[in-house]
């Protein structure tokens, strides 16, 4: 509710500054969103079908950076107020997740909730010690941290793509609003058909295999962008080898931040997860902005490339040192 009625009043904002606040709000909403359908998951299912289904969750969110970079490429056209009509879809989703989202709380919540009203005071202060006391030991675990950063990187290299390349586009390859969406699209779309395949990929390569082939390929992807000739259709390549690296990493990491913690804290941990991934939202803009304002775009992109690369190796080399558990090597 929050993420639609707020999106939606951006395009009545009277300010700029109108519209920062609005969009503040608008994170409010949106924050909890991704976390939920991850926990959701790891409390359904476990094994396989837990890889496989969170495969399918990230292959949606490929399928939403699908439509709406082309949908709002191509309202933006028309005026830049239009984009934010599609926040509207959030208000008849509210109304079905409502109806039709089941609960799946732990037991320990279900326990709590059944203690006598006398008892659950200090009852609920006690366990909620203990709870804090048992996240932070899951976080001292070294896997569940790698985890968070492998989050907080891969998003950082993403917002530097939706960030950056529509500027590129349009300055370098002299592209308009419409097909810097269209670029953007195309990259969900091969990140939705790998990622849905996660479970056939899973079959192949080790998990540490799968986060380090992909940080290489995303590499790979932005060191070729400044490489091609302006105005040609080739750039399409590098964003295809960066949506398959894209699905190749978000189901790996998604499946093991709910697969790593204890069932009684995978909502926690998948909290922390996600906002590891908004850090890395949040620095990509602001790092690769101060870095733009001293050089130029192909740095910046070579610079990210040379990053990725080396995470992606450094990826393969920390989680093979470390503890390794028998589902892992499906």
């Amino acid at each position: 509710m929050i993420d639609g009625a707020v999106g939606v009043a951006i395009i009545f904002a009277p300010t700029f500054t109108m519209v920062l606040g609005l969009r503040f709000l608008q994170g409010i909403g949106i924050a909890g969103l991704i976390p939920v359908a991850m926990t959701i998951i790891g409390d359904l299912y476990t094994g396989e079908r837990r890889l496989q289904v969170m495969g399918y969750l990230t292959g949606v969110i490929s399928l939403g950076a699908v439509v709406i970079p082309t949908l709002g490429g191509a309202l933006a056209s028309i005026d830049w107020r239009l984009v934010f009509l599609v926040y509207g879809f959030c208000l008849f989703l509210a109304l079905f997740f409502f109806i039709a989202l089941p609960e799946t709380s732990p037991s320990v919540g279900r326990s709590l909730r059944q203690t006598g009203s006398d008892h659950e005071s200090g009852q609920s202060s006690h366990s909620a010690k203990e709870y804090l006391l048992s996240l932070f030991s899951v976080l001292k675990n070294r896997d569940i941290r790698n985890i968070m950063f492998q989050a907080l990187v891969h998003y950082f290299f993403l917002y530097t793509l939706v960030t950056f390349l529509p500027i590129y586009l349009a300055l370098i390859h002299g592209f308009g609003e419409i097909y810097s969406g269209i670029a953007l699209s195309l990259q969900g779309v091969f990140s939705a058909l790998i990622a849905s395949r996660a479970q056939f990929v899973a079959h192949y390569l080790q998990w540490w295999q799968r986060i380090a082939l992909g940080f290489v390929m995303k590499g790979c992807a932005f060191l070729l962008l400044p490489l091609w000739p302006e105005g040609s259709l080739l750039i399409v390549v590098s964003i295809v080898i960066y949506g398959l690296g894209f699905g190749i990493v978000s189901p790996t990491i998604y499946n093991r931040a709910t697969k790593l913690p204890p069932k009684e804290l995978i909502g926690s941990v998948v909290a922390i997860f996600n906002t590891m991934k908004y850090i890395g939202m949040t620095l990509s803009p602001f790092i690769l902005g101060v870095v733009l304002n001293f050089t130029d775009l192909q740095v910046v992109f070579a610079i990210v490339a040379a990053f990725s690369v080396i995470w992606g190796g450094l990826a393969f080399r920390l989680a093979k040192s470390g503890q390794v558990y028998p589902e892992d090597l499906s």
